[in-house]
């Protein structure tokens, strides 16, 4: 078995015309070689170095050239701000344009707009508008006696001779559709007037309603036809109006009771 050179990576001992080299290397040996045997499992392996990979050397030359970019560029951007005069000045962003307003494109200026105009309140002395009156007739009826009333259609819808006979009876009437007179706010004219047949005998009670049950008595034991005025009895506004021979006992004939302001009922 050949021997190993003492360097293992030259390979082993080779002989030629009595000299001695390394077979690989060349290297020569002494003639008198002491025969040592080299147990191979005890010598060193030789164990070629790592190659270096091109990767790894181009990733590192990448890393260099930008690292050196940054620091150069932070270096040119700092001397030439220090060398500057004037700040460099923001770009003014347009306002936004307003909600409502008309573009032009033709160059030609927008009109000025107009103030808006504030309502003007009303004068305090400025006089409460008049309510829309008219004249009407009481000539729908809301209550009458079971007994002792002489009832015919169209017997209050005005001074025609028809009239309505109470005989101790009683009658409460209005105006159709639940409208209401008013007072004109003048003592001197009458509000309402009441028209009793010429065939009437004895006395009648007057009562003016002012609502559901609440009646405003006026003088008792009339006859005869009766103008009555509104503001003397102490009222404004009114929906009925009841008449009464319950307590004379006596027969009277209503012809008709009319208003001179009448006004529509409250909705």
């Amino acid at each position: 078995m050949a021997r190993a050179c003492p360097n293992p990576a030259c390979g082993a001992i080779a002989t030629d015309d009595g000299a001695a080299f390394c077979a690989r290397c060349g290297a020569p040996l002494s003639a008198l070689l002491p025969r040592t045997v080299m147990v191979p499992s005890l010598s060193p392996q030789w164990v070629p170095p790592p190659e270096r990979s091109s990767r790894t050397s181009s990733l590192l030359v990448v890393s260099i050239l930008t690292t050196a970019l940054v620091v150069g560029g932070g270096v040119l951007a700092y001397f030439r701000l220090g060398a500057s005069d004037h700040p460099v000045a923001a770009t003014a962003a347009s306002p936004p344009a307003l909600a409502g307003r008309e573009e032009h494109h033709d160059r030609v200026p927008a009109p000025p707009s107009l103030p808006v105009a504030v309502p003007v309140a009303p004068s305090a002395d400025a006089a409460a508008p008049s309510l829309l009156t008219r004249p009407g007739w009481l000539s729908s009826v809301h209550y009458s006696s079971p007994r002792g009333v002489d009832l015919h259609p169209g017997d209050l819808d005005g001074v025609d001779g028809h009239c309505i006979r109470l005989t101790g009876a009683m009658l409460t009437i209005e105006l159709p559709g639940g409208d209401q007179f008013v007072s004109d706010g003048d003592p001197q004219r009458s509000d309402l007037e009441l028209h009793i047949g010429s065939l009437s005998s004895g006395a009648f009670e007057l009562e003016i309603g002012v609502g559901h049950n609440r009646f405003v008595p006026v003088v008792g034991n009339l006859s005869g036809d009766q103008a009555l005025d509104l503001d003397h009895l102490g009222v404004r506004v009114g929906r009925f109006v009841r008449i009464s021979t319950r307590r004379s006992g006596g027969s009277v004939c209503v012809d008709g009771v009319s208003v001179s302001r009448a006004v529509p009922a409250a909705p």
